[in-house]
């Protein structure tokens, strides 16, 4: 079991830098800071034929684990899928 895992990904803006390649820690731990639970969201792509947003859900991460079978490894995540509440972008968050 591991308290975090990094993810390096591709993001074109000014705000990722250089040739917009950026990189993430992603958190799931009981302690964080030694205070309190810490479980981070992520978007995962579902559909790799829909471009965008839209080819993508929203998960909170419940711990990140590994395991070895017949030599190969094999890096995982519990995660809790988000529902969809309607097809357009909350009024209030804008997301």
């Amino acid at each position: 079991v591991f308290n975090s895992a990094s993810s390096t990904f591709y993001a074109p803006s000014n705000l990722s830098g250089i040739d917009g390649m950026k990189r993430e820690q992603i958190h799931s731990c009981l302690m964080w800071r030694n205070k309190h639970l810490r479980n981070d969201c992520v978007f995962v792509i579902t559909n790799l034929d829909t471009p965008g947003m839209l080819g993508m859900d929203v998960a909170r991460v419940l711990a990140f684990f590994s395991f070895r079978w017949n030599g190969k490894h094999f890096p995982c995540a519990v995660i809790c899928w988000f529902n969809h509440i309607g097809d357009a972008p909350d009024s209030d968050t804008g997301m």
